[in-house]
């Protein structure tokens, strides 16, 4: 690449110089002026390297800047006299002019041409840094992507870690009591749940899953919850279709309906309702998981640990562009809404 810009550039100046020449009807050769020209070009090519090695060196943005702006211009008058010491040279002998007169020539050309060939190291440099400053961004950014995988990992292990140990032990209690009570087909129904819903949870291989994906693995939760609590749990659930394909978070809505049969509902002997709406309305996806059991504050929801968990997964993935409300039904109750821009999500479409 080096090689091949200072080629062109070469010939750009060599037909530039040739036709200054016709121009004024003077005599001119084409393949001393390109000679001339690449041989000039490339020592310029060969001095790239070195330029790049001392841009990566001596960074300007470094506590040492001054020291090093220093030793650059210091770099740059050596390399602004070898080149214009060997550019004068070598265009002496291509044109014909006699080499006796070198020393006088020399002194000529570093006056006129040497700030012009010191502008030319600078340029050099100034490509360097910005090509250093390129991939050392690209270095951040690639960095910052995976720190923020990192970061959704460790909140979907989190989440993990949340829901296993006390769902896991209220399950197997609840498969142990129907066994005792000789009640195996609903016990067998019960294990191939909470089979599949631990694989949903360990092998999630991807952060986000269709709106019809993950009602299916709350149906899996909510069928062993009602394995548990009988018909002291009633569930009804309302899902526009043009919703499914909408990617969301895994487990986004899991924890809201584990709150609402959870805190809301199993403490009451006479159990209750939970009632999970998905839609779209005015370019916003709209989720809500409502019940009418004992209620809960805003304030003890948002101290929630679940709760907690789901709004900062919420943030890390559309910023403060979505929201997350918890408040208490009047008639008795909650109601958790999530509502996310559609603008902001993925389609399997």
């Amino acid at each position: 690449m080096v090689i091949g810009f200072w080629t062109l550039v070469g010939l750009i100046i060599a037909s530039l110089s040739h036709g200054r020449m016709t121009a004024v009807d003077q005599p001119s050769n084409l393949f001393k002026w390109i000679a001339d020209a690449l041989l000039a070009c490339y020592a310029w090519a060969a001095f790239t390297p070195l330029i790049a090695w001392l841009g990566r060196r001596l960074p300007i943005d470094s506590p040492r800047w001054l020291g090093h702006i220093v030793v650059l211009v210091l770099a740059g008058a050596v390399i602004t006299v070898v080149q214009t010491a060997f550019r004068c040279f070598e265009s002496m002998l291509i044109m014909g002019d006699p080499l006796a007169n070198y020393t006088r020539v020399l002194k000529a050309e570093l006056i006129w041409r040497g700030p012009w060939n010191f502008l030319i190291f600078a340029g050099i440099l100034g490509v360097c840094y910005a090509r250093n400053y390129q991939l050392r961004w690209r270095e951040r950014t690639i960095a910052a992507g995976r720190l923020e995988s990192e970061l959704a990992k460790a909140q979907m292990n989190a989440l993990r870690a949340q829901i296993q140990p006390h769902f896991l032990f209220n399950t197997l209690n609840s498969i142990l009591v129907l066994i005792q009570r000789n009640r195996l087909p609903e016990a067998q129904v019960t294990i191939n749940r909470l089979s599949d819903l631990i694989r949903y949870i360990l092998n999630r291989g991807s952060e986000l899953v269709t709106v019809g994906e993950e009602m299916e693995i709350v149906r899996g939760f909510v069928e062993i919850e009602q394995m548990r609590l009988a018909d002291r749990l009633r569930v009804s659930t309302n899902v526009d279709p043009s919703a499914n394909a909408f990617r969301i978070p895994a487990l986004i809505l899991q924890p809201l309906v584990e709150n609402a049969i959870r805190h809301g509902l199993a403490p009451r002997d006479e159990g209750g309702s939970v009632a999970i709406d998905i839609g779209l309305s005015n370019g916003v996806l709209a989720m809500t998981v409502q019940d009418d059991g004992i209620g809960i504050t805003a304030n003890t929801a948002n101290e929630n640990v679940g709760i907690g968990n789901t709004r900062a997964r919420l943030a890390h993935l559309y910023g403060d562009r979505f929201s997350l409300r918890i408040t208490p039904v009047p008639s008795g109750g909650t109601l958790a809404e999530i509502r996310i821009p559609i603008d902001l999500l993925d389609t399997t479409r």
